[in-house]
């Protein structure tokens, strides 16, 4: 009995081995963002800020880290998992072949749906501050959906475009592609932002139809620069240390 269990866990590890390698990239992601933060924001020099009504967010932010670190894990296990998983069946199909740009953004979009539900109770247990508009699942999907189809559609492409038709070193082409990921995260998802922030009093339809029509298209970008800020370096740091888990 344990010999054949032994057997069954060997011939089940290639399965699981996405999901091991994305839970170990987000728990170094999450000590790379939150434990820096963490040490600066607890410092004795900072002692007035914390007590400050001005930086509560910080106050919220930090006291959540051990909670944010565990979150990331278990999410980012779950999103590069499954994305990888369909990746591989989606090139099995094509004979081996790349990938097109739609079958990446499908992938994205089922890994993308599926982490976002998946987070979302852990994010609204751990941060019951969140403003009135997030305590629903809604706003939260859509926009955490945007975030992850941008980033997963968007990494495989470039890493080939600058690998190979670049010529560029594997890691430069990783870095180049992780911005690029960033890049097309922050885009897909600001939008999202900019819709659902004005669609109290109406669907989200109307509200980007009107958003259309009043103050073109550019409008839906509205904080682009921020969103790049808060979503850029931590996508970064997870492809960054996901390529090098996979090499373990």
């Amino acid at each position: 009995m344990k010999e054949g269990y032994d057997v069954s866990l060997i011939e089940r590890w290639p399965s699981l081995t996405p999901f091991v390698n994305g839970g170990l990239a987000a728990f170094l992601q999450g000590l790379t963002i939150y434990v820096p933060f963490a040490a600066v924001y607890y410092s004795p020099l900072l002692s007035h800020v914390r007590r400050s009504p001005k930086f509560l967010g910080f106050n919220v932010l930090a006291e959540s880290c051990p909670d944010g670190i565990v979150i990331r894990t278990l999410s980012a296990s779950l999103k590069l998992g499954l994305f990888e998983t369909l990746r591989n069946k989606a090139i099995a199909s094509n004979d081996g072949m790349a990938l097109t740009l739609y079958q990446e953004a499908a992938c994205g979009l089922i890994a993308g749906v599926a982490e976002a539900y998946f987070s979302f109770p852990f994010v609204s247990a751990c941060l019951p501050q969140l403003p009135e508009l997030w305590r629903n699942a809604g706003p939260y999907v859509k926009t955490r959906m945007g975030t992850n189809v941008g980033m997963l559609a968007s990494y495989n492409p470039s890493l080939r475009y600058l690998r190979d038709s670049c010529g560029l070193s594997e890691t430069r082409a990783q870095l180049g592609a992780s911005a690029v990921s960033a890049f097309f995260g922050a885009a897909c998802s600001v939008p999202v932002q900019n819709v659902l922030a004005h669609a109290e009093s109406g669907s989200s339809l109307d509200c980007a139809i009107k958003i259309l029509k009043s103050r073109g298209p550019l409008a839906f970008f509205s904080g682009f620069s921020r969103q790049f800020a808060l979503v850029g370096p931590p996508i970064m740091i997870l492809w960054f240390a996901y390529e090098n888990v996979r090499k373990l």
